[in-house]
């Protein structure tokens, strides 16, 4: 009997496991990870994980949608993988971090967006699924201290630096001094970081350059976030001491909950005269040409004399390489003849012509070409439902005997479903090769 008990709760238990699995759906949950009080111009991030039983088949496509008064964005990084149990049941999970940024007070909720991806079922096929953001919601309050709320920039650890490209000190008229100013931030983005204002001195005129903006780099202690570098040059046009002004940032410190300041110190510039043209008379020859002059007709024929030379050995090397070059390059056209992309645009060009035959032959030397045996095991990858729907129709069309039904092709709708499922295929595939270099399996 005993014996005979251990055997039934076994099996109780193994049955109980497979229904849980069985039951088990995917699903979606956003997270706000910022800490504290929110102000107008803060970055927040907002973390959402995708769960799914066993494990993904193709990764999430993550939408990236709007929210009045708020910029939204969606950095590129890898995405974190996660494992969850949850009522017995094991869940692949991978998260995905938003950056949003409000631009006013009051109350922001996200909208209901979907998001798509397959996952194994309990039979390790693959299952087509689609879960939507939950109800989230966040609140942006004023500035310390009854400040005015218009949107300003908020960070931590925010620095300014200042080089120069030459000493200050030893300018003359006419000449320039580049000098460019790098504001460093954590906590948010290169492109939210405001341009600061430069102001030229008298005496001197300034250039702008487009600033350079990056997002994950270093700074001199090591710690990673965003900068905008700003090169201006100025042009000195008078004698003496200029000062070149110094330029401040006034931000919010999202660490201490204060506005600060930041600045770079004022720049003193000496200038001094630029020297005067020389009135010297070249010496002249015995036949009355300057000496100059002789000297340069001999450099003229110098030159022209190697010019003619490089020129004589260009016709004969490109009359000994004309052939193998003329053959290298049908090689070259030959090869991208051949590509994925080539069969690709010559299906597309075959749906202008209205022609169903046509149309099929190329779309089944483009799924060869793609890496299939046949056009079945394509028509197996296929998850959009309109690319699915007018392939069925173009079949039917051609091999339905006799003919069962008039529906036609909407080429239009065939064309925009190949170019999207063949999108989102390349791009599954460039995150499959990505993440088997540098991410650990995805379901350890």
């Amino acid at each position: 009997m005993r014996l005979l008990s251990i055997v039934l709760s076994i099996f109780g238990f193994l049955f109980a496991t497979s229904a849980g699995n069985a039951a088990a759906q995917p699903f979606a949950r956003a997270t706000v990870t910022t800490v504290g009080p929110i102000i107008p111009g803060q970055q927040i991030n907002l973390a959402v994980d995708v769960f799914a039983p066993n494990f993904f088949t193709s990764p999430p496509q993550l939408p990236l949608f709007d929210i009045p008064n708020a910029v939204v964005t969606l950095p590129e990084q890898r995405g974190q993988n996660m494992v969850e149990t949850i009522d017995g049941v094991q869940y692949s999970g991978i998260r995905h971090v938003y950056a949003i940024v409000p631009q006013a007070e009051g109350n922001f909720s996200l909208p209901p967006a979907a998001i798509t991806f397959s996952y194994a079922d309990e039979n390790a096929a693959p299952v087509r699924a689609s879960v939507t953001l939950p109800a989230t919601t966040f609140s942006v309050s004023g500035l310390p201290g009854g400040r005015q709320t218009s949107p300003t920039f908020a960070a931590e650890n925010l620095t300014i630096s200042q080089s120069l490209d030459r000493d200050p000190a030893t300018l003359k008229v006419g000449e320039t001094i580049v000098r460019r100013v790098t504001i460093f931030a954590q906590n948010t983005q290169a492109m939210m970081i405001p341009a600061l204002s430069f102001v030229a001195p008298v005496g001197a005129s300034i250039y702008q350059q487009t600033p350079a903006i990056a997002d994950g780099v270093k700074d001199t202690d090591g710690q990673s976030g965003s900068s905008r570098t700003s090169s201006v040059t100025y042009v000195v046009n008078t004698t003496g001491t200029l000062e070149i002004p110094a330029v401040s940032l006034e931000w919010f410190d999202t660490k201490t909950h204060a506005m600060q300041t930041s600045s770079t110190p004022a720049v003193t510039v000496t200038v001094a005269a630029a020297p005067a043209p020389s009135d010297a008379i070249a010496p002249t020859l015995e036949d009355g040409t300057p000496k100059s002059a002789a000297i340069a007709n001999k450099r003229n024929l110098v030159i022209a004399g190697l010019l003619a030379a490089v020129l004589l050995g260009s016709v004969v090397v490109l009359r000994l390489l004309l052939p193998r070059l003329r053959n290298q390059m049908e090689r070259i056209l030959d090869a991208r003849r051949q590509t994925e992309s080539s069969y690709f645009n010559a299906l597309l060009a075959t749906l202008k012509h209205d022609d169903p035959a046509a149309t099929y032959r190329a779309l089944d030397s483009w799924s060869r070409k793609a890496g299939f045996r046949i056009l079945t095991d394509w028509r197996a990858t296929i998850v959009d439902a309109e690319l699915e729907t007018q392939v069925d129709a173009l079949e039917r069309k051609l091999f339905d005997r006799p003919k069962t039904t008039d529906e036609a092709v909407d080429v239009s709708k065939l064309k925009g479903s190949l170019k999207r499922s063949r999108r989102l295929a390349r791009r599954s595939r460039q995150v499959v090769r990505s993440r088997a270099g540098m991410l650990p399996d995805l379901n350890p």
